[in-house]
């Protein structure tokens, strides 16, 4: 209903659109309306992403880094499409490209919490310390407290990895890791952490940390 004869009102209604389809995982529809936007206005940044997440998603990382790379020239008020430009780099095996974006983006965004969350990941010395940053800036990031858990399991903190891991189920109860860091937990505390090894298979087959401890 929010269309109109006017091309440069209705790319954004396009636009928006292709976002809402994009994360209800309709995807055609989501690839129809960013492609009629992109088509009134090349440089509409929303279309853009969506654009890039549709490639990312079908693993056409080239194609997907081109439109990122494209929607970041059009909006440089943002660092939307410079961590996607990251998390791309990531895929094409260009982690050394990646992680000075993460640290350029801290320069300039405080607010950047997969930011930190990347970073922390690399530098076992602001590990901890960046983790929490990423979940104090966005409490529901579920990554991050996934991480926290496997953080206080490799330090013996029990009690604070069950509390983490609790968290990030009550977000997402379908993550793969969740299962196989309980199960990791289990096995610490002398107990049996296969049903949970086997849940998380049965989430992603192909985990491979999961593989090996039942392996064993």
């Amino acid at each position: 209903s929010a269309f109109t004869a006017k091309k440069k009102f209705n790319k954004d209604v396009y636009a928006l659109l292709s976002r809402v389809y994009f994360d209800m995982n309709e995807f055609e529809k989501a690839q129809d309306s960013a492609q009629k936007a992109y088509k009134i206005d090349s440089n509409n940044t929303q279309a853009l992403l969506v654009l890039g997440d549709l490639n990312y998603r079908g693993k056409d990382f080239k194609s997907a880094l081109k439109y990122y790379q494209k929607a970041e020239s059009s909006d440089k008020s943002s660092f939307e499409s410079s961590v996607r430009i990251a998390q791309t780099y990531e895929q094409l095996g260009k982690t050394k490209k990646a992680l000075d974006i993460y640290e350029r983006l801290l320069k300039t965004y405080n607010n950047c919490y997969v930011a930190y969350y990347k970073i922390a990941l690399s530098d076992k010395s602001k590990e901890l310390v960046y983790l929490k940053k990423a979940i104090s800036i966005n409490p529901n990031f579920k990554d991050a407290w996934i991480d926290l858990g496997r953080y206080a399991i490799e330090h013996q903190n029990f009690r604070d990895a069950k509390k983490y891991l609790a968290i990030a189920n009550y977000i997402d109860e379908n993550d793969f890791r969740y299962y196989y860091y309980q199960g990791l937990l289990a096995k610490k505390q002398g107990r049996d952490g296969s049903d949970y090894f086997k849940k998380s298979l049965t989430i992603n087959p192909d985990y491979q940390p999961a593989k090996e401890e039942l392996e064993i």
